[in-house]
C-alpha cells in the first residue's frame, strides 16, 4: 500500500515538472487546452483542431478561444459545434486577446508541421526522495500549487490503492 501511495504522489509530482523551455504558447496549449483537444492527433472530448485556421477565420477563432462562453450564447456556428460535441460546453479559460491569437498561430503551425503538445513528465523512476516529499506535501496540500487550487486531497484518496 505504501509503495502505491507513493508511486501515485511521484506521478502527481513529475506532472508539474517541466523537463525542457518550451514556446509560452505551446506550454499554454498544453496546460489548458490537450486534455481535450488536439492537433492532428484525433478527436478527444473536443474536436481536432488540426486545420480549423482553414475552415474558420482567425478573428472568429481568436474570439472563440478568448470567449468560448458568449460564442456559444451567441454565435450559430459556434452552436452547431455544441451539438455535434453533445452540448459539451468549452469553458472559459481566462485567456487574453493576445494569448488567444497566439493560440491561432499555434494552431497553424501545427496543422502545418507536426508539433508534440503534450504535458511534460518526468519519469517516476527517476523520481528522488525529495521529488516524493514535495509530491506528497502538493497532494495533502502542505505545498501549494503554482495555480494556488485546492491540493489533490480535496477530490481523491489513495485509501483504496493496497
Amino acid at each position: 500500500m505504501r509503495l502505491a501511495a507513493i508511486v501515485i504522489v511521484a506521478l502527481l509530482y513529475a506532472q508539474s515538472v517541466q523537463a525542457a523551455p518550451r514556446d509560452p504558447t505551446e506550454e499554454l496549449f498544453s496546460r489548458k487546452c490537450s486534455s481535450c483537444h488536439t492537433i492532428g492527433k484525433g478527436k478527444r472530448v473536443g474536436p481536432d483542431l488540426s486545420g480549423v485556421d482553414k475552415r474558420r477565420d482567425a478573428a472568429w477563432l481568436a474570439r472563440f478561444i478568448a470567449e468560448p462562453s458568449g460564442m456559444l450564447d451567441s454565435d450559430a456556428d459556434a452552436r452547431a459545434l455544441l451539438k455535434e460535441y453533445s452540448g459539451l460546453r468549452m469553458p472559459d479559460l481566462g485567456l487574453s486577446a493576445e494569448q488567444a491569437s497566439d493560440m491561432v498561430s499555434l494552431i497553424a503551425r501545427c496543422s502545418a508541421e507536426a508539433c508534440d503538445l503534450a504535458p511534460s513528465f518526468t519519469p517516476a523512476t527517476t523520481a528522488t526522495e525529495a521529488d516524493f516529499a514535495r509530491g506528497r506535501a502538493l497532494f495533502d496540500g502542505t505545498e501549494r500549487t503554482k495555480s494556488g487550487g485546492p491540493p489533490c486531497v480535496a477530490c481523491h484518496t489513495t485509501s483504496n490503492l493496497g
